[in-house]
């Protein structure tokens, strides 16, 4: 497809510089690409999403970037004798990455001693890497180690920050003791260009139509003359905007088939509430106590079998408790237009695309084409987009898609990350140019560091066609601009708050908006806040009066019928779907759950109100990876608990939900080759038929 076949003079020479080896040509076949610092990092931070894809037959490539050789002692830290254990660090990074092959190999094979093939490959700068790849699945899975070291005897520890700034020129690689990498330690270093450029070979090679990093931009715990301190590991950070600077330089190269990236939070995941279910937790501890080297195998050499440092400690940690992604995403990125036909949108190689039925009900859709004028005429433009988007219609029937545009750089000042808008001409009509609509710590000061915190932006349109976005901000509040009906925007508007990260809003039937999300954080109660506006037009001031316990994650909300608000959230350690419902329209609500229980699962929860006003569908992510969809009444009825897995899977991002020109409800989700897979529902006696996924 030539939306992906793109190449540029900058391209060319960067590939002028790789190893010779072969470029294959064509689509390739689905797979799947996590580019992180650690060996441990895809375990804790990944999963369930790495298992979903493991277990559905896709090949998967993991790319560990440092040697993680800490202290260098393979020892538990609660042995009081800890501090006599000799410092070895080649030992200790041999004893994680064995603990790491033998939990993919439980992964795959159900038991921990599958056998590997271990070899090397030489990579930029002359660095000889490590590559594991275990054949005997249904899928290969391939190990490539890098082992970049950050400690060295008598030395301050290196950091992958330290690379990426160019504040050290480069770092020298660690062999582990049973390395088949020829020499010692410190025998090849590796610079920036060095890492970016490998990292561009690998996916060249490797084609995936999925990759995962970390976090390139997590949140800090204090801020305070100037500088900010974080919870998640700087390497984390690092990592993640190495992998993104490899895939801008990767696209510009041009590439045949659509991929798509998510990113991870790390560490702060313990600081919200835990969006796992007990049995998806329980899974991720089976194969990190397999990595730990505690789950009860024989071991001839224990200081070689696993990370002793980690152990049991797993369970305790607190951030393994959830998966989070970074860029929290809405779920009404599928929409019908006004002539009838369903519209996708999404972000493909950090570029905006849509879907369009060929025909109003037809089912059948085009392929991706790109949605409005992304670079303007820059063709030097190293700017992309975020994984997620958000599409609001407003009250003549146009679209206007909201996202979040990134330009990385070696030096903070050269960071941005802007609110970008695209709308239509005309309902049913083009998109135009992408509109900058910046960051609320542009104008004043230019805040480098306080810039690159802010969430997704989400919006809505009040009974007076104004158009709003909010979007989280450094203080964990929400910052908003509104768009007038003439087109001309507001500045920047403080709704004040404080809450986690993934908001919805509803436009009710008095024209007002109401943004719903989780209160979590200092001196807040945590629950469900919401920011209500009083009249339309009126600013949308925090309420913390709810009194519905924290969600796990997203609240969704949608408007009954009967004007009362329903609002669905997942309960944090059993990821149950709960639902509540305000007593009257605009007045409190009901404290007393309705439990719709779920097949597990986190992320957001799709819901649309079916046309024939009494029934509404609800679409979730399961714990297997797959999307699960329940009917439920719309008001008056008690909600109920009865979900059918639509099978197929693993999925990536949301599952959104329309109603096509027939009146069919249709369910979408972004496939693990990229590709879109849609699902009509027919509803036969008040029961739902599903069709079966389509791939487009």
């Amino acid at each position: 497809m030539k939306l992906f076949r793109r190449g540029s003079k900058r391209a060319d020479e960067q590939a002028q510089t790789a190893p010779a080896d072969v470029v294959p040509t064509g689509p390739a076949p689905a797979l799947h690409m996590q580019i992180v610092a650690h060996t441990d990092d895809d375990l804790y931070f990944m999963v369930p999403d790495l298992l979903h894809t493991v277990r559905a037959g896709i090949p998967v490539v993991c790319v560990y970037l440092t040697a993680g050789e800490a202290d260098g002692r393979n020892v538990a830290t609660s042995d009081p004798k800890r501090g006599d254990a000799p410092v070895d660090f080649e030992g200790y990074t041999t004893g994680r990455q064995a603990g790491l092959r033998a939990a993919y190999s439980a992964m795959v094979t159900g038991h921990r001693d599958a056998v590997w093939e271990r070899g090397t490959r030489t990579i930029r700068d002359g660095v000889v890497a490590e590559v594991n790849t275990l054949t005997d699945g249904p899928a290969p899975i391939t190990l490539i180690y890098l082992n970049l070291r950050m400690v060295q005897e008598d030395q301050p520890p290196a950091r992958l920050r330290t690379l990426w700034t160019g504040e050290v020129e480069s770092e020298p690689t660690l062999r582990p003791t049973d390395s088949p990498i020829p020499g010692a330690s410190g025998t090849y270093r590796m610079t920036r260009e060095g890492l970016i450029g490998s990292l561009v070979d690998l996916l060249t090679e490797y084609r995936p139509t999925v990759v995962r990093t970390l976090d390139p931009d997590p949140d800090h715990l204090k801020y305070d003359n100037g500088r900010a301190h974080y919870c998640d590991h700087e390497d984390h950070t690092a990592s993640a905007q190495f992998a993104l600077a490899a895939l801008r330089s990767y696209d510009a190269a041009g590439h045949y088939q659509p991929l798509v990236v998510e990113s991870y939070r790390g560490y702060w995941n313990k600081l919200w509430p835990f969006n796992l279910s007990g049995a998806a937790f329980a899974e991720k501890m089976k194969y990190l106590n397999i990595y730990g080297g505690v789950d009860g195998h024989d071991c001839e050499n224990p200081a070689l079998c696993g990370d002793r440092q980690l152990g049991d400690r797993s369970y305790n940690r607190g951030y393994g408790q959830s998966t989070t992604y970074r860029y929290h995403g809405t779920t009404n990125w599928l929409q019908r237009q006004a002539d009838g036909r369903l519209v996708a949108f999404g972000v493909l190689n950090g570029r905006p695309v849509q879907w369009t039925e060929t025909g109003a009900g037809s089912g059948t859709w085009t392929d991706p084409a790109p949605l409005g004028t992304w670079s303007q005429g820059q063709a030097d433009d190293e700017s992309f987009l975020l994984p997620q988007l958000d599409v609001v219609p407003d009250r003549e029937g146009r679209f206007h898609v909201l996202g979040l545009r990134a330009t990385l750089s070696a030096g903070i000042y050269g960071h941005s990350r802007d609110v970008v808008r695209a709308w239509q001409s005309a309902p049913s009509g083009t998109f135009g140019n992408w509109e900058n609509l910046g960051n609320p710590y542009n104008p004043e000061g230019n805040n480098p560091i306080k810039r690159r915190e802010i969430g997704m932006p989400v919006g809505a349109v009040d009974a007076g066609g104004r158009l709003y976005f909010v979007t989280r901000n450094f203080g964990f509040g929400l910052s908003a601009r509104r768009c007038e009906a003439d087109g001309t925007w507001s500045g920047w508007l403080d709704y004040g708050g404080r809450s986690q990260d993934g908001y919805s809003t509803v436009t009710t039937a008095r024209g007002t908006i109401e943004i719903y999300g989780g209160s979590v954080g200092d001196g807040v109660q945590p629950g469900v806040i919401r920011w209500r506006q009083r009249t339309a037009g009126g600013a949308a001031l925090p309420e913390y009066d709810t009194y519905l316990p924290a969600p796990a994650g997203t609240p969704s909300v949608l408007e009954q019928p009967d004007g009362r608000l329903l609002l669905l959230v997942r309960q944090p350690q059993t990821a149950w779907v709960l639902g509540y419902r305000q007593t009257e329209p605009g007045g409190r609500w009901d404290t007393r759950p309705s439990l719709l229980g779920g097949d597990g699962g986190f992320g957001p929860l799709a819901v649309r109100l079916l046309p024939d006003a009494d029934k509404l569908l609800i679409a979730q992510r399961n714990d297997g990876g797959t999307v699960s969809v329940t009917l439920q009444p719309a008001q008056g009825e008690s909600l109920h608990n009865e979900w059918i897995d639509l099978g197929d899977g693993p999925f990536i991002h949301s599952p959104s939900i329309a109603v096509d020109a027939g009146g069919t409800p249709t369910v979408a989700v972004i496939g693990t080759d990229g590709r879109l897979r849609t699902n009509r529902l027919q509803l036969v006696e008040g029961e739902l038929k599903p069709e079966g996924w389509q791939t487009v």
